[in-house]
């Protein structure tokens, strides 16, 4: 492999990828602030979410998910593997970090273990389908189910086979007048990869990024039942209102996964 492919390889998640992701997603549009009001609304419904205030951020990012629940009084740990995400995460977090409320730690989402105190866990933008293999997806959820409490919940969205199909061997151009980045996506028989690159504004400079990520397909059906003989009392497929079942996850871009860890 060549050194300029190897450099390009390694960008995913790296420090110039972080800041693209920080300054993108911190914006109202971004995914996990979108959705974030939505996980604390269903939660706050809960028995659980009654007495418990302890979230699991998993891959955190740059910590929007995590500033919202820590605005509503909740205490936080986010982990993530990408070192120049943290940095963003605990920038973002700084007040919360400094008082006690939150910490971020770089680890593995496959395998880390914490005590059982959370009472809600989160992983979202799709980050399951960034770990390497269905066998990680599992190792990742054990160590989710050991860190609830005893009803605590699981909420996390992925990409389906068919919203990452849709987009194999597509190139697409934003050319706006804060970015102009270009992507192209393709599908090697296991995994989706996607490279992109191009610039992005940032403080009226002009920022080279490129990184490449690839994405594992997971069968939502093996999914569901994986989670359910490792240990999950239910595990229900909804639209992102989180609320409205779905019946076959299938045939949506993103599933959305409301869990629960049985009492």
């Amino acid at each position: 492999m060549s050194k300029d492919l190897q450099d390009f390889r390694n960008e995913a998640y790296g420090e110039t990828a972080a800041l693209r992701y920080n300054v993108f997603e911190s914006r109202p549009s971004g995914f996990a602030i979108r959705i974030a009001p939505k996980i604390r609304a269903f939660y706050q419904k809960t028995r659980t979410g009654q007495t418990n205030k302890h979230l699991l951020d998993v891959a955190c990012g740059t910590g929007q998910m995590a500033e919202y629940f820590l605005d509503h009084d909740f205490e936080v740990v986010g982990i993530d593997q990408s070192p120049h995400m943290l940095k963003y995460a605990r920038a973002n977090n700084a007040k919360y970090v400094a008082s006690g409320q939150c910490q971020f730690n770089e680890w593995d989402s496959s395998n880390f273990h914490l005590d059982s105190q959370f009472g809600l866990a989160a992983c979202t933008f799709n980050g399951l389908n960034h770990l390497t293999s269905f066998g990680q997806v599992e190792n990742c959820l054990d160590c989710v189910h050991r860190a609830l409490v005893p009803g605590g919940y699981f909420i996390f969205d992925i990409n389906t086979r068919r919203g990452l199909k849709s987009v194999v061997d597509t190139v697409d151009l934003y050319d706006t007048n804060e970015e102009i980045i270009m992507r192209k996506r393709i599908f090697d028989g296991k995994r989706v990869i996607l490279y992109a690159s191009g610039c992005f504004l940032h403080k009226g400079a002009w920022i080279r990024y490129r990184e490449t990520i690839f994405k594992i397909i997971i069968d939502t059906k093996e999914l569901r039942q994986s989670m359910l003989d490792h240990g999950w009392s239910s595990v229900t497929y909804t639209t992102d209102d989180l609320m409205s079942p779905v019946e076959d996850p299938e045939v949506e871009q993103v599933a959305y996964v409301v869990a629960r860890k049985a009492k």
